[in-house]
């Protein structure tokens, strides 16, 4: 289960990003979201922002990712966690 959350999560950043030619800065089409260059594999989401996974594979995943504070809904939004119940 967990490797199917974490392959959905890749597939679905993977192709939320926006390269914009000649700059060196990658945008996200999903409002709340940041690009990086070296972010978690284990982001938090409505499912798991009460109990965050305790051990995530390392090295770092490059995409879009929700903006500190904000957790990612199963609708694939970013939102506030008390956001996640609606």
């Amino acid at each position: 289960m967990k490797i199917s959350i974490f392959l959905f999560a890749f597939i679905y950043f993977s192709f939320s990003t926006t390269w914009i030619p000649g700059s060196a800065q990658m945008t996200c089409r999903i409002s709340g979201e940041v690009f990086t260059w070296c972010g978690t594999t284990c982001p938090l989401t409505c499912e798991n922002f009460r109990n965050p996974p305790k051990h995530c594979p390392q090295g770092c995943f490059v995409g879009c990712m929700c903006k500190r504070g904000l957790v990612r809904h199963r609708n694939g939004r970013c939102v506030r966690p008390p956001r996640c119940y609606y």
